[in-house]
């Protein structure tokens, strides 16, 4: 089973609150959540959040659109993730599938591309390489990450729950664009991005209301 993780919360530095700003009307949360759920690979999906007040709404959220939800530590993400996989779902997954919550522009295909290339190459570890920042997907085996969670010792490893996967793995896969297109901003970190996406997810509406990348 894979379980898909989207980590979620409230207190960015840059952009407080970007995963609940609206384009017309539908939180990005929202949006990334039904591109995700596309995906033919993953089996389940949970937000990870924090237990941090400001995050209170991020709950109430998921609570109303019937989403799974996890609560765990603010700032140290690897073991938000690592408790999430052990107690958010209703089994323990094989493969834990990695996604942030600014990227409403994600890819179902290449979601499930990456997967399958983790999974046909048996790797403990596989990231995407060569998109757009805002179609990364990162992929790992539930012994990798909880091997991870008891491995890794720094501030900045568990905060960024992959850094030391990324090092220390014996058995990496790399899932590389046959075009290098990493300089390309998708994802929404800033004000500025904000705009730059509203503006593509205009564009790309369909007259059914879906983002049609292919247009």
């Amino acid at each position: 089973m894979n379980l898909g993780i989207i980590q979620a919360r409230m207190s960015s530095q840059r952009l407080p609150g970007k995963v609940l700003k609206t384009i017309r009307g539908i939180p990005i949360l929202l949006m990334m959540i039904d591109r995700v759920k596309q995906s033919k690979m993953i089996d389940d999906l949970m937000v990870a959040t924090s237990t941090d007040k400001s995050d209170d709404v991020i709950i109430l959220f998921c609570k109303r659109w019937n989403i799974g939800c996890f609560r765990g530590s603010l700032n140290n993400v690897l073991d938000r993730y690592y408790q999430c996989a052990m107690k958010g779902a209703y089994y323990i997954p094989e493969n834990i599938v990695r996604l942030t919550a600014d990227c409403p522009l994600i890819e179902p295909k290449i979601i499930d591309e990456t997967i399958k290339y983790h999974l046909e190459g048996n790797f403990d570890f596989t990231y995407n390489c060569g998109y757009p920042d805002g179609l990364d997907v990162e992929v790992m085996t539930f012994g990798t990450l909880e091997w991870a969670w008891q491995e890794a010792k720094s501030e900045y490893d568990r905060e960024h729950v992959t850094p030391f996967m990324r090092k220390h793995c014996n058995k990496i896969g790399i899932y590389r664009n046959s075009i290098d297109l990493s300089t390309v901003k998708m994802s929404v970190d800033t004000e500025e991005d904000f705009e730059r996406v509203s503006k593509i997810i205009e564009f790309c509406i369909s007259p059914e209301g879906d983002i049609c990348l292919s247009r």
